[in-house]
C-alpha cells in the first residue's frame, strides 16, 4: 500500500487514462474487498472506490493513514497473550482462594463450631449475604 501511494499522481492518471472499464471495474472491487475487510467504514471504503472508478487515482489515498498490518498483528497477538495470562493467573487465584476457604471450613469445624456459626462469622466478616454464607459452609463442611 505504501508503495502504491508513492507512485507520482500523473503516473496514476496516466495508467488509468487508457485501462478498459472492465477492468476498472475490477480494480475497484478488489479495493472495496480489501478496504472492508480493513474494517474501514463503508462511506469511506466506497467514496475512494468511486475515486477508482472516476479514474482519480491520484486522490485516492489523500487522506488514508498510514498502517503496518504487520505492526497490527504482532500488537493484537501480544494483546491475546496478555489476556490469556490474565486469565490464567485469575484462574489461578480463584483456586487459592476456593482452598483457603474450604481449609477455614474444615478448621472451624474442627474446632466445634456449628454450620450456623460458622455461616454468620462467614457472612460478616467477609461481607457476603447469609445465603451465600450458607451455600459457602454446606459446600466445604465434611460429613464424618
Amino acid at each position: 500500500m505504501e508503495i502504491f501511494r508513492q507512485i507520482p499522481p500523473e503516473k496514476l492518471e496516466e495508467i488509468l487514462r487508457e485501462t478498459p472499464k472492465h477492468l476498472v471495474d475490477i480494480i475497484a472491487n478488489v479495493l472495496l474487498t480489501f478496504l472492508l475487510k480493513g474494517n474501514v467504514p463503508v462511506p469511506e471504503a466506497e467514496s475512494m472506490v468511486g475515486k477508482v472508478k472516476e479514474k482519480k487515482m491520484a486522490e485516492l489515498f489523500e487522506n488514508m493513514e498510514k498502517m503496518d498490518i504487520q505492526a497490527e498483528r504482532r500488537k493484537t497477538e501480544e494483546q491475546r497473550k496478555r489476556a490469556e495470562e490474565a486469565e490464567q493467573r485469575a484462574e489461578e487465584m480463584a483456586q487459592k482462594l476456593d482452598d483457603s476457604t474450604r481449609l477455614f471450613v474444615e478448621s472451624c469445624q474442627e474446632l466445634g463450631a456449628t454450620k450456623e456459626i460458622l455461616a454468620e462469622k462467614f457472612a460478616e466478616k467477609f461481607q457476603v449475604e447469609r445465603n451465600i454464607a450458607i451455600q459457602t459452609v454446606e459446600r466445604y463442611w465434611k460429613t464424618i
